[in-house]
């Protein structure tokens, strides 16, 4: 079993989260579509469902971040990933789309963060 793991730097965690929509690209680049949208082990989640999800952290966990950023002293109303998929479209949309607007979504956010003195 592998001993703890150091903190990650700021500039890790930005790495990270910069290129994992790239490594997502990759992961599925020539996939069927069909595939897509099937579940990559039984009962578990598609990849459609996977970037449903991921869009869903980024709108919700990436709001608090901006909100953070805008306001003095915010006050958050607690709101999971899991309900934003259910009042959003997002598990209806196509695993290129999903990709596209994650991409989008992410890179403004790191705009954002960097803006702010975030590296």
């Amino acid at each position: 079993m592998p001993g703890p793991r150091r903190p990650l730097s700021l500039e890790e965690v930005l790495e990270l989260l910069a290129t994992g929509p790239r490594r997502i690209e990759r992961a599925t680049a020539g996939a069927p579509t069909a595939a897509l949208r099937d579940p990559l082990e039984p009962g578990g989640w598609s990849t459609g469902e996977i970037l449903a999800h991921l869009r869903a952290c980024e709108w919700t966990l990436g709001g608090y971040i901006v909100r953070i950023l805008d306001e003095d002293h915010p006050t958050f109303r607690y709101e999971s990933p899991r309900s934003t998929i259910r009042r959003t479209d997002f598990l209806t949309r196509s695993v290129a789309e999903s990709l596209e607007r994650l991409t989008a979504d992410r890179m403004g956010l790191l705009t954002r963060i960097r803006a702010a003195g975030g590296s």
